[in-house]
């Protein structure tokens, strides 16, 4: 869209659009609270949430104001034409694509890959079009340190099959993401151990076993 200020200016080009009015609505929702400016969704973004349908857009912007650290993201246009890309491939894949999706649990652990020396000025418009060329993005976790807001270096992505992983894995592993700046990219391994402290010296590992097996099912 024109930048422009004029609240009703705004909501006429949003109709010229063609976007349906309960789109429209949630859209002046989010530049009311700051979460999209006067000037977004721009017109490809608008025309990619006309091509979805009033439920699967409503679908897509829920999904975009759950993405964490999305005060962030300077292109806030991009990263919800990313999000309805991801959200057609997984409707072409038969995946479930409702907004609470659902995590991968330890079976699908090889899906979920690492990703660290990441430019801490980087966020999810720009992540998030880069790994979606491997494959399906299920999710993507940009950590950020609180009292910077920026990012902390490093991210999971998620993909709904483990080829996308893998290819993700080969792709960026050592890939120059911004001048003298190089990824690195590994399959996420889960983190089982559980390390417990200040245990009396006189309970035998016996002890400690039948203890566990109490509330873990061990």
């Amino acid at each position: 869209m024109d930048p422009k200020t004029d609240k009703s200016s705004i909501h006429q080009q949003l109709i010229d659009h063609g976007l349906p009015e309960q789109v429209i609505e949630e859209i002046e929702n989010f530049q009311k609270t700051g979460l999209f400016s006067d000037t977004d969704p721009d017109e490809r973004a608008c025309e990619a949430l006309k091509e979805l349908g009033a439920t699967e857009a409503l679908s897509v912007l829920s999904e975009l104001k759950q993405s964490p650290n999305i005060e962030h993201v300077s292109n806030k246009s991009a990263l919800l034409c990313s999000l309805i890309k991801a959200y057609r491939q997984k409707v072409k894949q038969g995946l479930d694509v409702g907004v609470a999706v659902k995590r991968p649990g330890p079976d699908e652990v090889k899906l979920k890959i690492f990703v660290g020396r990441i430019p801490r000025d980087m966020f999810e418009d720009v992540l998030v079009p880069l790994f979606e060329q491997c494959g399906t993005i299920w999710n993507l976790r940009l950590m950020i340190e609180p009292s910077t807001g920026y990012s902390r270096g490093f991210c999971f992505v998620t993909f709904s099959t483990k080829e996308g992983a893998q290819e993700a894995v080969k792709k960026y592993n050592g890939y120059e993401i911004s001048p003298g700046k190089f990824l690195k990219a590994n399959i996420s391994v889960a983190n089982v151990r559980l390390f417990v402290g200040n245990i009396p010296k006189n309970k035998s590992r016996d002890d400690i076993l039948e203890e566990f097996k109490k509330h873990a099912g061990l």
